[in-house]
This record gives structure tokens, sequence and C-alpha cells, in this order.
């Protein structure tokens, strides 16, 4: 599909890291800033109830500079992935 296959192969092919950041302890995922929110909010979207963590992501939002558009991506991505007990309660806090 790529006319220089060989820049194809330079660009797609080397190995990549992968984080498991379900492995991370959330005090470590605390400390990378810009990601943390991204990070903390990806380890545990799968838990019973993420409303438990609702105070730590106001948290984050209120000390970490993030775009509107970031944040915007990150409420929809918790609005259609979150597991809650309670889902309007989660969304209007």
């Amino acid at each position: 599909m790529f006319k220089d296959k060989a820049s194809a192969g330079r660009i797609y092919t080397p190995p990549f890291r992968l984080a498991d950041v379900t492995t991370l302890d959330d005090g470590e995922i605390l400390q990378y800033r810009r990601m943390m929110l991204l990070e903390l909010i990806q380890k545990h979207i799968r838990y019973l109830d993420m409303s438990e963590l609702l105070n730590e992501i106001v948290d984050i939002l209120s000390y970490t500079a993030y775009t509107d558009h970031q944040v915007m991506t990150m409420m929809s991505y918790l609005i259609q992935e979150v597991n809650v007990i309670a889902h309007m309660q989660f969304i209007i806090g």
C-alpha cells in the first residue's frame, strides 16, 4: 500500500514500548503530570464503581492545565465507558 516500502518499514516495524497502566501504582501514575489523568482513568475504568475516584479526578483537573478539548474528550470517554452504580449522580456530581 506504500509507494516507498523502505520508509514505511522504518516507521511502522520497529519495536515499541507498551505500558500496562493496570500494573502501576496510583502514586506512580500521579508523577506523570500531563498524562496522569488519562492513565488513572484507563487504569480504573472497569472498576465496579468509578465514582469512588471522582474526587481525585476533580483534584487533578483543578491543578493541572488541560485544554478544553482534552477535558471534553476525557469526560466523553468516561460517560461512555465508566462503570458506576448511579450514572446520573456520577455525571452531575
